[in-house]
């Protein structure tokens, strides 16, 4: 669910990024297997448009009222009250770099589409069993 919900918040970042916007309010919401559903929303003190400060956002609002013991059958997240995005230079050195590779991300994305980057932690890596020449090192 989480890494779901990562991507989720990453594609609804990247849209307001290109449209110059940040929002103030964020929807999360969880339907489950039996069709039962659960949403809730959150105001935020400063408006955003960073994929994992969304994330963290919505995965607090989710994990107060989630049903562990039930399927999940959709997830979402809805963002609100849009303002044009401030132009202003972050303060501290890490929001600053993070904000240059962000911009840097976003070229990227712009130029050659909405899958050429994506997070380590949506990867799925399978690893292989070792060999050594043509045998299997556990035979």
């Amino acid at each position: 669910m989480q890494r779901c919900l990562l991507d989720l918040c990453d594609r609804v970042a990247w849209r307001m990024r290109r449209d110059k916007v940040s929002a103030q309010g964020i929807h999360a919401y969880i339907r489950y297997g039996d069709f039962s559903h659960m949403g809730q929303q959150r105001l935020l003190r400063e408006p955003m448009a960073n994929g994992l400060h969304l994330f963290k956002t919505a995965w607090k609002l989710i994990e107060t009222w989630r049903d562990c013991m039930k399927s999940v059958r959709l997830l979402g997240i809805t963002v609100s009250r849009l303002l044009p995005a401030p132009e202003q230079t972050p303060l501290f050195h890490k929001e600053r770099k993070m904000l240059t590779l962000q911009k840097t991300l976003d070229v990227l994305q712009h130029r050659y589409g909405t899958g050429v980057w994506t997070r380590a932690s949506l990867l799925s890596v399978n690893f292989k069993n070792r060999s050594s020449g043509f045998h299997f090192d556990h035979e």
